[in-house]
């Protein structure tokens, strides 16, 4: 989770319809353990890597570690900083609409949440391998073995990477990201959602069930070159639903869709 650290005014020169833009200052990640991950720390290099690729525009920004709800911001500055308990943090300055900004605060406050960006990352288990698929889930709900389980099962439709997807929140939700790639040019879509549900499927029976956290709904994204498909549940049967039709989706072009289970359809956010 991000820590805002300030919010200033910079005055007019907003793009149309906006009155103003305003800097945010944030804290987008920093050294500190992460307990949900067994107390991993990021190093220094990870860290500065981080503040490059956001210098570089290379890091989109979302609120609530979904994808569904991307911030439309302009990152002005980011570095590497020394905290005053010893720990290190990226510090980066995001240019945004100020109409946008408090829509994302009123959000925030409706569902009593402390709010923040959301920062994500993939470690895989093999990195020379190269995949036309690519799975990963996150280690505080998912175990090694079932991961690399689950990549085994959805081979049948490519080579597959796997790894572990870390969110940076004290308690992250269950999250699993399916990165299709080339592979939509190679295989039929219809052989290509029945292997990755038989994996997925493997995952969703076995996700960690903590005594001490509220059960909530798996997320599933599933990115192209241009769109990101996001499914939001722990049943299978939901979960093949939406897969029969993800050729649809696909097709459709529209870059941001979710499942909504009700009208049985991909509905587009954007």
């Amino acid at each position: 989770m991000v820590e805002l650290v300030r919010t200033k005014t910079q005055g007019m020169g907003a793009p149309v319809g906006s009155e103003e833009l305003i800097t945010i200052t944030c804290h987008v990640t920093t050294s500190h353990p992460i307990e949900a991950y067994g107390g991993v720390k990021l190093s220094d290099i990870v860290l500065e890597q981080i503040a490059e690729r956001l210098r570089g525009g290379l890091i989109p920004m979302i609120n609530q570690h979904d994808p569904m709800h991307p911030i439309d911001c302009r990152c002005l500055r980011a570095q590497v900083v020394e905290l005053s308990d010893g720990f290190k943090a990226v510090e980066a300055d995001f240019e945004v609409d100020a109409e946008a900004w408090a829509a994302v605060e009123a959000e925030w406050a409706a569902v009593g949440a402390p709010g923040g960006f959301s920062f994500s990352c993939a470690e895989w288990f093999d990195t020379a391998m190269e995949a036309s698929l690519k799975l990963a889930a996150d280690p505080h709900y998912f175990s090694d073995a079932d991961i690399k389980k689950a990549a085994e099962i959805m081979s049948s439709a490519g080579t597959v990477k796997a790894g572990r997807l870390y969110q940076f929140a004290a308690v992250p939700p269950p999250h699993i990201v399916v990165d299709l790639g080339a592979v939509l040019t190679t295989i039929p879509v219809s052989v290509l959602g029945s292997a990755i549900y038989d994996g997925l499927k493997y995952l969703l029976l076995r996700v960690i069930h903590r005594k001490d956290e509220p059960a909530v709904e798996t997320q599933i994204d599933f990115h192209t070159d241009s769109q990101t498909l996001q499914i939001r549940s722990s049943d299978a049967e939901v979960l093949k639903h939406a897969l029969d039709r993800i050729g649809d989706a696909i097709e459709s072009r529209n870059g941001l869709l979710a499942w909504r289970e009700e009208d049985g359809d991909w509905e587009a956010r954007g």
